[in-house]
């Protein structure tokens, strides 16, 4: 089956968590049902610093207490992949990036 749309959010961070080592094969997967002329939308997170300076910490932190309770619960964290890993891999699956947009922490 085929769609003029593929809305992708958050798919490839949230992978690792439940199918890891998957990641590099997902837009493979996901191209044959993409219909000639569709669009696929990518949603996802550039790796999460640290820290960094400003309000946008508290973001930073709040990060760290989730990845805390994740493993506590014995369950594998997010990882998120950065926007060139995700270009290559689209690209590999012989899809074409169009346009991306990037939104700071702050």
């Amino acid at each position: 089956q085929t769609f003029d749309t593929i809305l992708v959010d958050y798919l490839v961070g949230a992978i690792d968590g439940f199918s890891p080592y998957f990641q590099d094969q997902i837009f493979h997967r996901l191209s044959p049902h993409l219909a000639p002329g569709g669009r696929m939308y990518i949603i996802g997170l550039q790796p999460i610093p640290d820290s960094v300076d400003g309000d946008g910490n508290v973001f930073c932190k709040i990060t760290k207490a989730r990845d805390a309770c994740i493993l506590l619960a014995n369950h594998r964290c997010y990882r998120e992949y950065p926007l060139d890993w995700i270009e290559r891999h689209v690209e590999r699956a012989g899809m074409k990036v169009l346009e991306t947009k990037k939104y700071p922490i702050r």
